[in-house]
């Protein structure tokens, strides 16, 4: 048997397992490979390795272990390609590595970008995303311009979706004065992805109340800010204080002109 200053390793033992195979040298070292690196060479008792022959078989080893960790994630989600590579760089896995079970994957179909691509913007819409939102998620996913824009974007489809959103989003704002609502209506189909020109066309199929629920949210917004001005600003400055804040608000200037000489009248009866 060569000796262990010549780099050379004798098998002494080979046993299989379901899941490795454990290889014993003389002077009792071992390793343990996979069965993909088992089969990559022909390997039996009295062979002897050198220190890359068995530097290959891990190699080949800890791929097949990766490759495996892959398959999992693969079999529970699509994943675009950049998001594999990530995960194996936190694994450590190396360029090669990589490379390779990237291939393998495409190979058999399952990483697929484009495919990936077309899923998230079909999910992202369904979960009331518009546009720019969606391309952002793309880049994210680390997929390329190529592909993103390849996809399809109808103006139309985005404006009617919006549309519909409009009213579930109000609900939120329906304490506000209408104009408000609008100006909080129009900044949440923004941060949704949606162009400005669509989140502006959209606001506008949103219904006014009628104007006794205006003029009464405004009667007690009015009430409000006079509590809170009244303990520093007397006469005329509380007045235009109070003005300012309502214009603030969202309410029209008729509309704060009618309730204050209201509010006038009564006090002065």
């Amino acid at each position: 048997m060569p000796s262990a200053k010549s780099g050379k390793h004798t098998i002494k033992n080979i046993k299989v397992n379901q899941k490795h195979i454990t290889i014993t040298f003389f002077k009792s070292e071992k390793i343990q490979i996979s069965p993909e690196a088992y089969l990559s060479s022909y390997l039996y008792k009295g062979k002897t390795l050198s220190e890359d022959d068995i530097n290959k078989l891990q190699a080949i080893t800890s791929s097949s272990a990766l490759l495996s960790y892959v398959l999992n994630l693969v079999s529970r989600r699509p994943y675009s390609e950049k998001e594999i590579i990530d995960k194996l760089k936190r694994k450590e896995a190396g360029d090669e590595t990589i490379s390779q079970i990237i291939s393998k994957l495409k190979a058999n179909n399952l990483i697929n970008d484009e495919l990936f691509a077309q899923n998230l913007v079909y999910f992202d819409r369904n979960r009331n995303l518009g546009k720019n939102k969606i391309i952002r998620h793309l880049k994210e996913k680390g997929i390329n311009e190529g592909i993103i824009n390849n996809l399809d974007f109808p103006e139309e489809e985005e404006l009617e979706q919006a549309r519909l959103l409009v009213p579930k989003l109000a609900i939120k704002y329906v304490s506000l004065a209408f104009e408000n609502q609008k100006r909080h209506l129009y900044q949440a189909l923004v941060a949704r992805g949606y162009s400005l020109d669509i989140a502006r066309q959209a606001i506008n199929f949103l219904e006014s109340e009628p104007k006794e629920n205006e003029l009464a949210k405004l009667k007690e917004d009015y009430d409000k800010i006079t509590k809170r001005f009244a303990r520093k600003y007397k006469g005329y400055e509380l007045k235009q204080k109070i003005y300012r804040a309502l214009v603030n608000k969202g309410y029209q200037y008729q509309d704060i002109k009618q309730v204050m000489e209201d509010i006038q009248y009564e006090n002065d009866c």
